[in-house]
């Protein structure tokens, strides 16, 4: 009994051996499996994929570039990039939300905007005269279209038969009058027939108001954002001023009744400015785009709150 004992575990001896050989086989066969699937995944950039040299570089010069564009720079109230197009559309953009740029505008307000850029010099005076005496001049309708370009853009266009017999207040030209009334259009020539004519009337004794002052400008990236403040002021006798909030007129912040002594040479004596009213004013609220084609600025919209 104790000799079979003894043979039977010599002879498992062997088998043990071989069992134990195959064991770590097995183990090293799925290391190495292992391996190659690390390092597959690792080749692909799925794991523990450090970016070095070349495409380190790529990477921080894109964070820079992002960083550089979401930058908000603080403008001068009279920076040239947005100065010139505000004083040209300040008017017509006092009382209502342009928020579509040009096509916010009616053809009469672009044609007034237009012709704020004219000068002396764009007028051809010609021999024919009106039956008041008062001489024709040619104006060639490009002008126009060409100074709203420089505020809208290429897109804009105006329509020209649509201005004859409106009269227009200029003032950059004094050619025997202070409105410029278009009589014709010529489209085989593009050009208007003009005349200058007297326009507006008298008024009662005015104080000094100040209705509108930007209070705020900044850039972020190709975008100029330009915050104004605005009163609207309604006069309801010579020496009695409303001012409101709003251009409809229907938030009243003051009401202002100044004396007969304050008037000094048919104008008063005191003045009405919006920095009185700053916390209760409208902002008017406008966007200016630059177009890399032409390196140029533009006006984009603009919104009352």
């Amino acid at each position: 009994m104790d000799d079979y004992h003894v043979n039977s575990q010599e002879e498992m001896r062997p088998f043990k051996k071989k069992s134990s050989g195959s064991t770590v086989i097995i183990i090293l066969l799925i290391l190495l499996i292992l391996g190659m699937i690390g390092y597959l995944l690792y080749d692909r950039g799925i794991i523990l994929q450090n970016k070095t040299g070349e495409e380190t570089e790529r990477v921080e010069d894109s964070t820079k570039d992002e960083k550089q564009e979401e930058k908000e720079e603080t403008l001068s109230l009279t920076d040239a990039k947005f100065i010139t197009i505000y004083n040209a559309l300040k008017n017509e953009i006092y009382e209502k939300d342009r928020e579509n740029g040009y096509q916010s505008f009616t053809n009469a307000e672009l044609a007034s905007i237009s012709v704020s850029g004219l000068q002396e010099s764009d007028f051809v005076k010609t021999q024919e005269t009106s039956q008041w005496g008062d001489f024709y001049y040619t104006l060639q309708a490009d002008l126009l279209e060409n100074h709203l370009k420089t505020y809208f853009g290429n897109g804009v266009t105006l329509e020209k038969n649509a201005l004859v017999g409106n009269t227009y207040v200029l003032a950059n030209v004094n050619l025997g009058g202070s409105g410029m009334g278009i009589d014709s259009y010529d489209s085989n020539t593009n050009t208007f027939k003009v005349r200058f004519v007297g326009v507006g009337g008298s008024r009662g004794p005015q104080p000094n108001i100040v209705n509108r002052k930007i209070n705020k400008a900044t850039q972020k990236g190709d975008t100029i954002t330009l915050e104004e403040k605005a009163i609207y002021i309604a006069q309801e006798n010579y020496l009695t001023f409303h001012v409101y909030k709003d251009p409809a007129k229907t938030t009243l912040l003051e009401t202002i009744a100044f004396p007969d002594s304050s008037i000094t040479n048919g104008v008063i004596d005191g003045s009405i400015t919006v920095d009185n009213y700053l916390n209760q004013a409208s902002t008017i609220t406008q966007t200016y785009q630059l177009d890399k084609t032409t390196n140029q600025w533009y006006f984009v919209s603009s919104k009352i709150i």
